[in-house]
């Protein structure tokens, strides 16, 4: 089987990292190409057998959910410039002769017209759409003609899609790393208590209600020995303000650089999570589930974030939730965790045992690989005559 993934980026940000942990898997048994603007991980994917084609073209600036994220003008005609290689691209792909062709994430949607009408294209769907905006639409509208399924990453991607025409299934991510021994560390005279935060640095993802938190209650997070690692670095993708550079430059201005610190990006984010008494999700749209909180679960790590969805975190049991932007009821959940090793321990193991059954990384390919075998099996797009291997 040939299957050829279009995506933004590849084992950077989320969701790039995700599908990363599914092609590698992909790889042992099918022939698999990976068309990407990021070319920094080529040698990985190579270890892994993954064939690695760059491509220049844009990625679709889509609205996301409740209209936090308002891409500029800018963002539509740098879309527009780099869309002018679309045909190169396209090349590309029609060279493959892929069977199954993946569009990761939404901002990848817009190739589905222009894909090989010879091939089945799946979308996994790991963005939630403010559907009154125009694009929303837009996008139903692809779905519902160019696309034979969708795969989505929750419950939560699964329910905004109820009215479309292809089928949806849902596949939580994987964590790839070992279920064995939860991690625990019961830091309770530990010289300070570490709250980390991980991703991508952009106004959207909230890293500087930090500022504001600690600046409201430094008293409180004096005493309690609190200070903040924020992992990650600017997005490049868009022009979208409120990256790194103007955050550490706030932090300075407010003179806070001995409570919030930027260890930038790090190759080995289980580690760096293992060295954390919490794990912090800032989110100003409110979702919280994506690849840090997976990670974070799967490390046993008690994790407070902004939303009110139960899917992934069960409030009080597998993390504690709070009001997208309410520093209030954020900083009462991390003080809460901070003053109570004992509370930290119950509920980073909460998280684990959920991780572990939800976030397998064995279970959670083969359903993709069973979803992507019946779709070939119950296709009649005339390539009956091609022999296409098997997983």
């Amino acid at each position: 089987m040939r299957i050829c993934c279009i995506t933004k980026d590849i084992y950077a940000g989320g969701a790039g990292k995700s599908l990363f942990v599914v092609v590698a898997k992909f790889a042992e048994t099918a022939n698999v190409f990976v068309l990407s603007k990021n070319q920094s991980n080529r040698e990985l994917l190579q270890k892994y057998g993954v064939n690695y084609l760059k491509i220049n073209s844009g990625f679709f600036p889509f609205h996301y959910l409740s209209g936090a994220r308002k891409p500029l003008l800018l963002n539509y005609l740098a879309w527009l410039a780099r869309s002018i290689s679309l045909f190169s691209t396209l090349s590309k792909v029609r060279a493959i002769e892929p069977d199954i062709i993946i569009l990761n994430g939404f901002q990848t949607l817009w190739y589905a017209p222009f894909l090989n009408k010879q091939s089945k294209v799946v979308l996994f769907a790991r963005e939630i759409l403010n559907w009154q905006r125009w694009d929303a639409l837009l996008a139903s509208k692809i779905l519902n003609k160019y696309v034979h399924c969708v795969i989505a990453i929750s419950e939560n991607e699964a329910a905004q899609l109820s009215g479309i025409t292809p089928p949806v299934h849902v596949v939580y991510n994987s964590f790839d790393g070992d279920f064995t021994d939860p991690p625990i560390k019961n830091n309770k005279s530990a010289d300070e208590i570490k709250v980390g935060v991980f991703g991508t640095i952009h106004r959207i993802k909230g890293q500087y209600l930090i500022i504001d938190l600690v600046k409201k209650y430094l008293s409180k997070v004096d005493m309690l020995k609190i200070k903040f690692y924020i992992y990650g670095g600017p997005s490049k993708i868009t022009t979208r303000a409120g990256g790194r550079e103007e955050l550490i430059e706030a932090v300075k201005n407010k003179h806070l650089e001995n409570y919030i610190l930027f260890p930038g990006w790090v190759s080995d984010t289980n580690t760096e999570m293992n060295k954390m008494d919490i794990i912090l999700r800032t989110d100003t749209s409110g979702c919280p589930w994506g690849r840090d909180i997976i990670e974070a679960m799967s490390n046993a790590k008690p994790v407070v974030a902004a939303g009110s969805s139960q899917v992934f975190i069960k409030q009080g049991l597998t993390g504690l939730l709070y009001p997208p932007t309410d520093i209030g009821k954020m900083a009462e959940n991390i003080f809460l965790l901070a003053d109570d090793p004992e509370k930290r321990q119950k509920i980073g193991l909460a998280a684990y045992e959920f991780a572990r059954q939800k976030f397998n990384f064995e279970t959670n390919v083969q359903a993709i690989i069973k979803i992507l075998e019946d779709l070939l099996s119950n296709s009649h797009h005339g390539k009956e005559s091609r022999e296409r291997g098997s997983f």
